[in-house]
């Protein structure tokens, strides 16, 4: 019995030591908690497990951090005290006697443990729903969250899809209104060429009609000379006919009175004398004098008859008086023909002169050619030199783009690499994750000091770049709104001088007109008085209507030229003015590549920032001396991007320095046009002031005209009258008039001609008033076009800073994009870390609750039997659910990352391809620039190649006109030869009656003086006048108008053959 009693104390003692450590080591870490939670316990676990379980099956996503809770625990449970333990094993007698009492306190101490281990189950229970529901909340929040996210994918998506839309169709309209625009630029190019060729072909005219011009002047100025010498002539010879006239009445009357006082016998047989006498001179000239001449001849050797019977010296000596007074007429007159032909000679001269100052005209613009053609080999040079440097900006840009697009192929594989490193580490952490989380909890307070400085730094940077991007910014829009400002100025400027020169223009177009109207009215009322003088006009008036004429020509041809120079003025201002649009548009489009630098400047701040991005998440995931590392290659590619931002201000400046370069060519040219304005007003005023001149001459020509004419015909009538006196002149005068009738009709016939030229010119007048109204009506619609194309311009300026709006803000969604990938990266980084929370205190549970059950399994074998299944079976179920939750955590941070690889490879993609669009516009622009200016380069040779043609065609009109000339001059010497036989038989009469005089007087008288050389010379000239010697004065003239031997021979020629036919006719 005592050895029984004392193994059963011993069994007492060892049971009570070790409940005592049990409730030392377990209910340290549980709460104390109220017996009437007791009673709550079978409620509540039914409770609880359907709750769990319909939690479970509806939300299994996401698992939280439940930190809190098991912390809360842990600080409740630390508080519970053991209680003191006041049972004390009684002996083995005592332990027999009183064995129902230690029974007794042994099942309430049972009871008591049951109920320790239900309250701390409880809390438990209470504390893993609590985890629950806050998993479900956090499981209702990420769908939430996930919900907006995809609502605003798809808005996002959608409004991407409405933008690629809405910019394929402006980008459409782009197109069309770009085709239109070129279709518009083709036809002003050929209406600018048609123009051109049209300018070409008036210059030429205009020079020929200059040339005509000149040369008519000058012929007109030797006309007039002519004129008035020969008026001169002609009123001279009037004079001494009426004065021979009245002579020859007062001689008859004196032979009459002497007949009459003579006696019969005398007179008739002097008669029979001299009727002999007259016979035999008769018969000797009978074939060299004409049937005009008998009567006078009669007259003069009754006068002879009647000087031989008078023997006073009074009347002797006043015949010899008269006699002499003819000799020196005739001598007057051959000396007044001597001084005519030395005119003509100098005339001659004058013209030779003339035409080597056209040949110096024509040197000056080939010299002028030379010159244009130096300054289009310039502008060839510096187009070259433009287009290299725009080769090199290119290239220089192209090196970027590479540079680019290597770095973000480098980023690519630095993000593929990443994605490996974190697939490794998901793995790596699923294996040694134990092992790796004590030393992450060192290095990561670390990392976050490092990355928290490293933030710092980058903020600063980023803000310094970013102040330092605002003020160049700011400084090229100021530039640039200074520079539209500056066009706009030059644009207004050139608008008010092309109005004022149009409305200059125009007034001296309209004073023209009035001009020309009146000239045409004036010379219609001189035709009409003209063409009423024709009738009384013979042989001169035909000669004077032919001047008229050839003046009415001119008059004409001076009305083609003003219009001529009227079109020319149009077509230099519509010249001038294509090139300011031209000069204009190369600034356009220099403002819109300096516009296109600018945005790229901004895309590569744009790529700066992503790349800064990317590097730092790549620094986050890296550890210290990756960080370093990469830290360094940021400072270098950072130094690169300085570089690049010089060279781009290099760049900016070179395109300042074209500006400026182009303003001093837009200067230049100003200087030109102002030049070439200068020169066309001198020459309209020089042009003005010889039309003026003109007009005066000819209105003074016309008014002398008239007056000859009414002399002449009063002279005419007289003559007529004398002419009718005479009935031995009948005949001749009958064939004469014949003559004279045929001319006059040939007269009313050129006449009537020259009517309808008249009215033809006055058609074409108004055909070409038509047409200047009809270039009037181009230049207003030219004019509105202009308008409308710089209207055009204007919206489509707005519409491109419409579109850097639109792509300013879709930058900004894509930065808010990036901003929201990075928040998620985040949260997962911060849900990997709840998880790993999680994990570590299911591990921390899993250590109590083996430490329990070994306990429960040490104390409580026989009793707990259930409570350990039971503990068993919630174990499992926990294990298995966190097993879930991880597997659930796992595959949705895979899709995340999978989602996210995605959503960055799509932006790349975009990225790339905007860039690439953005390249072959600078392509497609750059190319247009290079065959606008090839164009022009081909234009400019093409008008020299016209204009070098054109010299060359001159110089063979002014060869032709030279020979036109010289004909010219020949036709005024045989007008001469006429005008001198004109003269002859109103000459050959008193001529006739000097000599027969002389004759007599010779023989009567045999002391007068002997023959001189101013004898000689007239007898040359009575024998051309008489027709029986024309060799020796034909030779005389030939010898003082200094001709060549072959235009002696052919002259002598002529004679002989007219000496011929005359004889051939007599006979």
């Amino acid at each position: 019995m005592s050895f029984g009693s004392t193994m059963f104390k011993n069994l007492k003692d060892k049971i009570a030591t070790q409940v005592n450590k049990t409730n030392q080591t377990i209910l340290s870490s549980i709460l104390q908690t109220d017996p009437a939670s007791i009673s709550k316990d079978s409620g509540a676990r039914t409770s609880s497990t359907t709750s769990h379980n319909d939690n479970f099956d509806h939300n299994r996503s996401r698992l939280n951090s439940a930190a809190s809770d098991i912390s809360q625990t842990a600080s409740a449970n630390n508080n519970y005290v053991s209680p003191a333990r006041s049972f004390v094993p009684p002996s083995d007698i005592e332990s027999e006697h009183g064995g129902d009492e230690s029974d007794h306190e042994t099942n309430s101490k049972m009871q008591r443990l049951v109920n320790i281990y239900k309250t701390k189950f409880i809390q438990l229970k209470n504390a893993y729903d609590e985890v629950e529901r806050e998993r479900d909340n956090i499981k209702n929040i990420l769908q939430q969250h996930q919900d907006t996210s995809i609502k605003r994918q798809t808005k996002l998506r959608e409004q991407i899809k409405i933008d690629r839309q809405a910019k394929e169709e402006l980008e459409r309209s782009y197109k069309q209104e770009i085709s239109l625009r070129d279709n518009k630029i083709q036809e002003l190019t050929q209406q600018v060429r048609t123009t051109n060729d049209h300018v070409q072909v008036d210059r030429e005219e205009m020079r020929n009609l200059r040339e005509k011009n000149t040369k008519l002047e000058t012929l007109l100025t030797q006309c007039k000379e002519a004129i008035k010498n020969h008026q001169e002539k002609h009123l001279k010879v009037v004079t001494e006919r009426d004065d021979l006239f009245e002579k020859l009445n007062e001689k008859q009357t004196l032979i009459e009175s002497m007949m009459k006082d003579r006696q019969p016998e005398e007179s008739s047989i002097q008669v029979k004398e001299n009727f002999d006498c007259d016979t035999s001179v008769l018969l000797k000239d009978k074939e060299r004098l004409q049937e005009e001449l008998e009567a006078t001849r009669l007259c003069v050797r009754q006068l002879e008859t009647d000087l031989e019977s008078i023997k006073q010296q009074s009347v002797t000596f006043n015949s010899n008086d008269e006699i002499k007074q003819k000799h020196e007429d005739l001598l007057a007159e051959f000396n007044e023909k001597s001084s005519h032909l030395e005119q003509i000679i100098n005339d001659k001269l004058t013209l030779e002169i003339s035409n080597k100052e056209l040949q110096d005209l024509i040197k000056n613009c080939q010299e002028t050619i030379d010159k244009d053609k130096q300054q289009i080999d310039i502008l060839k040079d510096t187009l070259s030199k433009e287009n290299e440097q725009h080769t090199k900006s290119l290239d220089a840009l192209k090196t970027e783009y590479e540079n680019l697009t290597n770095e973000l192929q480098q980023t690519k594989q630095a993000k593929d690499s990443i994605q490996s490193l974190l697939s490794d580490a998901l793995q790596e952490r699923t294996i040694d994750k134990d092992l790796e989380i004590q030393q992450n909890q060192n290095t990561v307070d670390d990392i976050n000091e490092a990355k928290a400085s490293f933030s710092q730094k980058l903020d600063c940077q980023r803000q310094e770049h970013l102040d330092e991007m605002a003020t160049l910014k700011s400084q090229q829009q100021i530039e640039f709104d200074n520079n539209l400002k500056e066009l706009r100025e030059e644009k207004d400027y050139l608008e008010i001088k092309i109005e004022q020169l149009e409305s200059q223009h125009k007034k001296t177009i309209e004073a023209l007109e009035n001009e020309l109207t009146a000239a045409a009215k004036r010379a219609q009322d001189k035709i009409t008085d003209l063409t009423k003088q024709t009738d009384e006009q013979k042989n001169k008036s035909n000669r004077h209507e032919q001047e008229l004429n050839e003046k009415s020509s001119q008059l004409i041809e001076l009305e083609k030229q003003l219009e001529t120079l009227k079109s020319q003025a149009n077509l230099s201002q519509k010249e001038l003015v294509d090139e300011c649009n031209s000069l204009k548009e190369q600034y356009q489009h220099i403002s819109e590549s300096n516009t296109q630098k600018n945005e790229q400047l901004t895309e590569l701040e744009e790529k700066l920032r992503i790349a800064t991005q990317q590097l730092q998440d790549e620094i986050l995931h890296r550890k210290n001396i990756e960080k370093q590392l990469e830290i360094i290659s940021l400072n270098n590619s950072m130094d690169e991007f300085k570089t690049t931002i010089t060279e781009h201000e290099q760049l900016q400046q070179t395109i300042d320095n074209s500006q400026s370069n182009d303003r001093q060519l837009l200067e230049q040219k100003d200087k030109m046009i102002d030049t070439l304005k200068q020169d066309y007003e001198l020459q309209i005023e020089k042009l003005h002031e010889e039309h003026k001149r003109t007009v005066e001459d000819l209105h003074e020509q016309l008014l002398n005209l008239n007056s000859e004419i009414n002399e002449k015909n009063e002279t005419f009538s007289a003559m007529e009258a004398k002419l009718n006196s005479t009935l031995s002149e009948k005949t001749s005068l009958k064939n004469e008039l014949d003559q004279i009738r045929i001319q006059m009709e040939t007269i009313q016939s050129n006449s009537n001609e020259f009517n309808v030229k008249f009215q033809q010119t006055g058609q074409q007048i108004k055909d070409l008033e038509t047409d200047c109204d009809s270039y009037r009506n181009e230049i207003e619609t030219l004019k509105t076009e202009i308008i409308s194309l710089v209207n055009i311009n204007e919206e489509n300026i707005r519409r491109i800073d419409q579109y850097e709006n639109e792509k300013f803000d879709f930058e900004q969604d894509i930065s808010e994009k990036d901003r929201q990938i990075t928040e998620r990266d985040e949260k997962i980084q911060e849900i990997e870390l709840t998880l790993k929370q999680t994990k570590e205190r299911a591990t921390k549970l899993r250590e109590a609750l083996q430490r329990t059950k070994g306990s429960i399994k040490n104390n409580e074998q026989p009793n707990a039997v259930d409570s350990d299944n039971q503990i068993q079976v919630i174990s499992q179920e926990y294990e298995q659910r966190l097993k879930e939750n991880e597997m659930e955590y796992n595959t949705k941070l895979k899709i995340m990352a999978k989602e996210m690889s995605s959503k960055i490879e799509e932006n790349e993609y975009n990225y790339n391809q905007k860039i690439h669009d953005l390249i072959q516009k600078k392509a497609k622009v750059e190319n247009d620039l290079t065959n606008s200016a090839e164009r022009r380069i081909n234009d400019a040779e093409r008008r020299a190649y016209i204009s070098e043609e054109q010299i060359s065609k001159l110089q063979e009109q002014i060869k032709e006109k030279q020979l036109d000339y010289y004909r010219h001059i020949q036709d005024l010497q045989i007008e001469i030869h006429k005008l001198t036989k004109q003269i002859i038989p109103t000459i050959e009469q008193f001529s006739q009656t000097s000599i027969e005089d002389l004759y007599s007087n010779d023989i009567q008288h045999p002391f007068v003086i002997e023959p001189t050389e101013v004898d000689y010379l007239k007898q040359i000239v009575l024998a051309y006048m008489t027709g029986t010697d024309r060799l020796t004065m034909a030779k005389v003239i030939c010898a003082v108008l200094r001709y060549n031997e072959s235009e002696k021979s052919l002259i002598i020629e002529e004679e002989k053959l007219r000496q011929s036919r005359w004889l051939n006719s007599t006979r």
